[in-house]
């Protein structure tokens, strides 16, 4: 038995196919998986907007292909394990190091970057504030 394997992802939810468009739906939810694996702020959102929303936005995008509400909560639930823990907070994180990087690019004072930080800081204890409230 591998001692790794409790560690690693599943495998990709498979639509499965008989026919060409069957595949054509396949490769089409394959293909924007792989782009959301890429972009670590695009699967954090829709992680965090939640399955209702997924399964709307999903299913009104993909409305032309063979795709039934099974196969998006698979989908989506794969998108969860790929976020790993607290994907707000992370995607909090992630959204001030992109405004900081940004702002540094073009305005190298110190104060700016401290200001930046500090608001980062105090958004996170909010967001762990709301959380501890929820549970």
């Amino acid at each position: 038995m591998d001692p790794l394997s409790a560690s690693r992802l599943p495998d990709l939810p498979n639509a499965g196919y008989a026919s060409k468009r069957q595949k054509e739906t396949s490769d089409a939810i394959m293909f924007f998986m792989r782009m959301v694996e890429r972009n670590r702020a695009l699967l954090l959102m829709i992680v965090v907007d939640g399955i209702d929303k997924w399964l709307r936005t999903a299913g009104t995008v993909w409305r032309g292909l063979l795709i039934d509400k099974e196969i998006l909560t698979s989908i989506y639930r794969y998108f969860v394990l790929q976020a790993g823990p607290n994907p707000a907070e992370q995607l909090l994180i992630l959204h001030g190091s992109m405004e900081l990087e940004k702002r540094e690019s073009w305005d190298k004072r110190k104060n700016t970057r401290e200001l930046m930080q500090s608001a980062q800081r105090k958004s996170l204890a909010d967001l762990r504030h709301a959380m501890k409230r929820k549970h």
